[in-house]
């Protein structure tokens, strides 16, 4: 396993991924000044039914055949595309048929016509769900960054550009049906797979038992993570969830940025050594030392720094999400740094696994929420609610994943450290300077940023060796561990 090229596979993913922070840095002020939380609080209420319904549609086939099918076996593949098209193409008619519920159930006339309209991305979805699949197994990251970007930008400038010419909700629309279909037209260009007019459900058969799991683990993921929305929507209204979903978009930043391309890149590395244990292991501890330090003093002072850089970059009327983030920065920290225990357990064939994490965590997650709405109609309570669930579950987390590694605690530990203990005193150091000086907002957010990058240049010092060490590990060849070895 190369090094380099994980690194760089990573950058050209994360390309993409800063290109949309960047839109929507530049974006995000725009639309907020333009349109309403209610704008942003309908098409969060909308979303959840068509994401759940995109997940359908992908039947976990995708990442089953990066894992184990070589694109040569164009039967399995072809067979994959029509039965992923043909579940999209079947669930678009459904939403529309279902769309005047929802608008009832929500007193919201018009979720009829966004739901309507939302589905139409369905279809797009799923046709282009196998030939990115491709994409990834060729390991063509500079074309898949290149898709996401384009995408990104074009629906980024449709949005702005109706929110100009006074379209309201109509924007956040209009900004994801552009993304989708120019997403899908330009990976059909891409991509070195076509489908062939064949269809044999026998050739598939073991990715269905694998996509089973796979499926039923981002149904479940994706209910859990909508339920908040819902039941904000239900009894709070549009306008909390507009606040409670800006705070969200900021929380899965990291997960975006850093973590998502990192996943995305491993995922289909480590896949062609999933025999070698020891290498899977020491790419998983590298990965989290890195992520640790990106990520804990990022996160932490941001939170810190919450009213000016909400005040800044969205205005005053949105400081109640700046509220928002602060509570749920921990949960999104922790949710960063550990979602690549997933991906190892798709890579070591436990999906299995992957779906009883998914369960006890929703379960803890919807006793939480429902506990904070009956003890208050806050919506600080369902944060808090949210990240208590996150913390409460870490020790099962790591339980699972360390086990099925075979590494100890104490070894994954040392990852984590280091930026633990700096980040705090950064904290610290933030707080009395701006207690002492009174410092402006923007001042606020340059002191901010300073100690962020100075406590990163910090952690990765005091770790150099660390990193030297573990970067030339993952460099050997794949004989040179005995596969044996249980700890790294």
């Amino acid at each position: 396993m190369s090094l380099r090229r994980i690194v760089t596979g990573t950058a050209l993913v994360s390309s993409a991924s800063l290109t949309r922070l960047l839109a929507q840095f530049i974006a995000v002020p725009i639309l907020s000044r333009l349109l309403t939380s209610t704008d942003y609080g309908l098409v969060a209420i909308a979303s959840p039914l068509i994401l759940f319904s995109m997940l359908i549609t992908d039947a976990g086939l995708g990442m089953s055949l990066v894992r184990s099918t070589p694109l040569k076996d164009e039967t399995a593949w072809s067979t994959s595309f029509w039965v992923i098209f043909s579940l999209g193409g079947a669930i678009v008619p459904i939403l529309v048929l279902l769309s005047p519920l929802v608008a009832y159930t929500f007193g919201e006339p018009k979720l009829k016509l966004i739901v309507t309209t939302l589905s139409l991305i369905i279809a797009a979805q799923a046709a282009a769900v196998i030939p990115g699949a491709a994409l990834q197994q060729a390991r063509q990251f500079s074309t898949i960054a290149a898709i996401e970007i384009s995408s990104t930008v074009l629906g980024v400038a449709t949005a702005v550009t109706a929110a100009f010419m006074g379209a309201g909700v109509w924007a956040l629309v209009a900004q994801q049906i552009t993304f989708f279909f120019t997403r899908l037209l330009v990976t059909f260009v891409c991509s070195p797979f076509r489908p062939r007019l064949v269809f044999d459900l026998a050739a598939i058969k073991h990715h269905l038992v694998f996509g089973r799991d796979v499926l039923s683990t981002n149904l479940i993921a994706q209910l859990s993570g909508s339920v908040d929305n819902l039941a904000l929507g239900g009894v709070l209204g549009p306008t909390s969830v507009g606040f409670y979903t800006i705070a969200m978009q900021f929380i899965r930043l990291p997960t975006m940025v850093i973590t998502g391309p990192m996943q995305y890149v491993l995922y289909s590395h480590l896949a062609t050594v999933k025999e070698n244990l020891p290498a899977i292991r020491r790419t998983f501890l590298l990965a989290t030392r890195v992520l640790s330090v990106l990520v804990v003093p990022s996160m932490s002072l941001v939170a810190a720094a919450h009213h000016s850089i909400f005040k800044i970059l969205l205005s005053e009327k949105w400081a109640q999400s700046g509220t928002i983030f602060m509570i749920l920065a921990a949960a999104g920290a922790i949710q960063a740094m550990m979602a690549l225990g997933g991906d190892i357990m798709l890579v070591l064939g436990r999906p299995d696994l992957r779906l009883r994490m998914t369960i006890e965590f929703s379960l803890i997650w919807l006793g939480a929420l429902l506990l904070s709405l009956l003890l208050s109609h806050d919506i600080h309570w369902v944060a808090g609610a949210y990240t208590f669930a996150v913390l409460l579950y870490v020790p099962r987390t790591l339980s699972l994943v360390l086990s099925l590694l075979q590494c100890r605690f104490a070894t994954y530990l040392e990852t984590l450290v280091v930026p633990a203990l700096i980040t705090p005193i950064a904290i610290l150091v933030y707080s009395e300077v701006n207690r002492t000086f009174a410092l402006q907002k923007f001042a606020d957010v340059g002191l901010c940023a300073l100690l962020a990058f100075a406590t990163m240049v910090v952690c990765v010092l005091v770790q150099r060796r660390s990193f030297i060490d573990e970067s030339a590990l993952l460099s050997l060849p794949f004989g040179s561990t005995p596969a044996v070895q249980k700890q790294s």
